[in-house]
């Protein structure tokens, strides 16, 4: 999308990020971005879980649907039985002494770290999940590791001004919303709060977003490779990609280390 929000301000088009980001104070666009699947991995993990409790062999590669029912084989009440266990499981490691030393797993996607560092210097950025709000524990922690910072503690981009509003975190909890809690979709969410273009891995709420004039951009995963073709709808294949189009200039992001924290 060549005019969108990001290439043009007050009239004027910006044909890099650095021209953007020191014309004064500006009014930045706002950003919904999903977080299962697209800032962290969680169905390998409940697979990991299901498999071994139930002697299969599923993995990611065989979700031609993130109905999980369907894949699985299973009603979609036990479907959501199944999820409720593996949610108990994951909740026992906060109260255990690994998880108080330190040791605890979340697995960022490849990437969407230095891409929502660069992305945060140009969108006011807001996570919106469907997940459970039993994974509350979980969600806190992924949103205290996700900072504006590399492995060396310094910015990804340090050719690039910091915005003067721009906080060490990249998605705090109060700009995480469940919608589960707030009894909206997430396209009437957006609609409620301003919120113009998202980003998410789900075919049928990409969908729905294109439906209310959202513009979503689709990370490639098996279970959206058919997603509907429509002109508010943009697949892309990794961070690299949607930050292309998210941001003037194209710049490059850095190479991240795996972030895998156990």
């Amino acid at each position: 999308m060549a005019n969108h929000r990001a290439l043009w301000m007050r009239g004027r088009r910006f044909e890099s990020a650095r021209d953007y980001l020191v014309v004064g104070k500006i009014s930045k666009p706002k950003l919904a971005v999903d977080l299962d699947e697209t800032v962290v991995y969680l169905l390998r993990h409940f697979l990991d879980f299901y498999n071994a409790e139930h002697s299969t062999g599923f993995s990611e590669e065989h979700f031609f649907s993130y109905n999980w029912w369907e894949v699985l084989g299973i009603s979609k009440e036990r479907a959501y039985a199944e999820a409720a266990e593996y949610i108990k499981d994951k909740m026992k490691m906060y109260e255990s002494p690994e998880f108080f030393d330190g040791r605890f797993h979340i697995e960022f996607v490849e990437g969407v770290e230095p891409a929502l560092d660069l992305l945060c210097r140009f969108y006011d950025l807001h996570a919106l999940s469907d997940r459970s709000p039993m994974l509350e524990p979980d969600t806190f922690n992924i949103s205290s590791w996700l900072c504006a910072e590399d492995c060396e503690g310094g910015t990804y981009f340090p050719e690039l001004p910091f915005p003067e509003d721009h906080e060490p975190l990249l998605l705090p909890m109060d700009k995480i919303v469940l919608t589960q809690e707030t009894g909206l979709t997430k396209s009437q969410f957006c609609r409620q709060a301003g919120i113009l273009t998202a980003i998410d891995d789900n075919p049928d709420v990409a969908q729905d977003y294109a439906k209310n004039g959202i513009h979503a951009i689709v990370l490639a995963k098996p279970w959206n490779r058919y997603v509907s073709k429509h002109p508010l709808i943009t697949r892309v294949k990794d961070w690299q990609e949607a930050c292309n189009i998210l941001v003037p200039g194209k710049i490059k992001l850095p190479k991240a280390e795996k972030s895998v924290y156990i």
